[in-house]
């Protein structure tokens, strides 16, 4: 007796599963220069290009921009200093009026204690 042949029965949900699979194998670039950059297109025009002169010019345009920029910054913060600088000045101008005011009631204290020191003897005298 021949063997029959028999005929492959397949899972249609598994047959779907391998389809995908090809065909997301088949959709992915096979090089990495395909994933990089798209092709250069030769009909692009020429005043699309960035050429070395406008990006000469470019450049030369953000030195100007950073240049006023940092003028500005510069002198706003000199400004600044120079205010600071005068409020500094004032407090240590008060700061010094307020030591030398101190210092004059230490020495005022110091002469009415020793004045009171000499008249305690006269005191004494009186109250006998």
């Amino acid at each position: 007796m021949a063997p029959s042949k028999q005929t492959k029965i397949t899972d249609p949900m598994r047959q779907n599963k391998k389809d995908k699979t090809r065909s997301a194998h088949a959709a992915r670039p096979t090089s990495p220069e395909s994933q990089e950059a798209p092709d250069f297109d030769p009909q692009t025009p020429d005043e699309e290009l960035v050429t070395n002169k406008s990006l000469h010019t470019m450049l030369q345009a953000l030195k100007g921009s950073l240049r006023s920029d940092l003028r500005q910054y510069t002198n706003e913060l000199r400004k600044e200093i120079a205010e600071l600088g005068g409020r500094t000045s004032h407090l240590e101008t008060k700061t010094e009026e307020i030591c030398a005011a101190h210092n004059d009631l230490v020495d005022k204290l110091q002469y009415l204690e020793e004045e009171q020191k000499s008249l305690n003897p006269l005191r004494t005298k009186l109250l006998e």
